[in-house]
């Protein structure tokens, strides 16, 4: 999705806005998650 909203980045951004927001909010939680359960040994 991300690469198909490049042609359009200039007249319609919220294309790559939330998809490009989910990756990161899901990368982040992952993230979190792995270091409370290393933590929490």
């Amino acid at each position: 999705m991300l690469y198909q909203a490049q042609s359009t980045m200039s007249t319609e951004p919220w294309l790559a806005l939330f998809p490009g927001l989910f990756i990161f909010v899901t990368t982040l939680s992952a993230n979190a998650l792995g270091e409370r359960l290393g933590t929490s040994s």
